[in-house]
């Protein structure tokens, strides 16, 4: 049961980075970003980072 559970969850996962990398690279990043600011409001940034600076510009 358990390793049927696993092997689906694995495809599933497998289908939705395929459809990601379809994507248009830009879109994705856009995606990224906005998913990346929604971590940011709900964990306290220490160090922004890379990351943090790219995403206000």
């Amino acid at each position: 049961m358990d390793e049927v559970k696993l092997q689906k969850r694995q495809l599933l996962a497998k289908s939705i980075r395929q459809q990601q990398m379809a994507k248009p690279r830009t879109e994705r990043n856009l995606l990224l970003a906005s998913r990346d600011d929604e971590l940011n409001k709900t964990t306290p940034q220490r160090n922004p980072g890379v990351g943090g600076l790219l995403s206000q510009s």
